[in-house]
C-alpha cells in the first residue's frame, strides 16, 4: 500500500450508471477505501438517462459521506 500512496496524490473516480438505484450506494460506499488510505479523491458520476432514482440516491450517498462530486 505504501507504493500506491507514494504514486498517487489525487484521484478522480469516474462512474457511469444507468438505472442503478439499488446498487449505486454499495458502489459509492466502496470508495471509503480511498479515505482510509488518506487519498484525496473526487467523483464524477455520469448518469446514462436513468429512469429510476439513481442520481438522487447517488447524490444523497455522496453528500452523507462528504465526498466531493460533480
Amino acid at each position: 500500500m505504501q507504493v500506491f500512496e507514494a504514486m498517487v496524490d489525487k484521484l478522480t473516480v469516474g462512474i457511469i450508471a444507468r438505472n442503478e438505484e439499488k446498487k449505486i450506494s454499495r458502489c459509492l460506499e466502496s470508495l471509503q477505501f480511498f479515505r482510509k488510505a488518506n487519498l484525496e479523491f473526487f467523483v464524477i458520476l455520469v448518469d446514462n438517462n436513468s429512469r429510476d432514482s439513481t442520481c438522487a440516491v447517488a447524490e444523497r450517498c455522496l453528500t452523507e459521506m462528504e465526498i466531493p462530486f460533480k
